[in-house]
């Protein structure tokens, strides 16, 4: 049995001092063992999930991985990797997904130095929803969720005059969101 814990922060604009902030609240509440975090790739936050979080996967979102290469291939290379991360999904093990992912990198983006060299780096966050079982993959390779669940909250706030009355009035307009 697992839980998933949601962190709905009010610290302001996204930084790596509020990621930090929003680890540490965490940590000091009495959070200490995270199987996975998935996030954008947001600079220096792999390194602090890292110190703050050991042995914690960090998936970054495969949504925004295609968004960008569709802006950093041509057509051609950019549906070449799109087929791949097609096949990467029903792949049945991590080890799988990496040599594959490894393969196409060394073979298809030769021209593509400088963006190669990045998904090179991160290619164990890109894929690190491949060690978790196939039946919860897609739910757990991008921050797509989250993201609905963070544009439906903006969407009641807006709906509701700007902001929320109370704290009880969030509780009540999260749950209906959720539900």
């Amino acid at each position: 049995k697992k839980e998933i814990l949601l962190s709905e922060s009010f610290f302001g604009n996204e930084s790596l001092d509020l990621w930090r902030k929003v680890l540490q609240n965490l940590k000091n509440r009495g959070l200490t063992r995270v199987l996975m975090l998935i996030t954008d790739d947001f600079s220096g936050l792999n390194k602090m999930i890292n110190s703050l979080l050991p042995n914690t996967d960090h998936q970054l979102c495969l949504v925004h991985l295609a968004r960008n290469a569709k802006k950093n291939f041509d057509q051609k290379t950019y549906e070449e990797f799109k087929q791949l991360l097609d096949d990467l999904y029903r792949l049945g093990s991590f080890d799988d997904a990496y040599s594959r992912f490894k393969l196409f990198l060394e073979n298809n983006l030769k021209e593509y130095s400088f963006y190669k060299k990045y998904l090179e780096e991160r290619t164990n966050n890109y894929l690190a929803f491949m060690k978790y079982p196939k039946n919860i993959r897609s739910m757990i390779r991008s921050t797509n969720a989250v993201e609905g669940i963070n544009n439906a909250m903006e969407i009641t706030r807006r709906t509701s005059g700007g902001y929320f009355h109370s704290e009880r009035e969030i509780a009540v307009k999260l749950k209906i969101v959720f539900d």
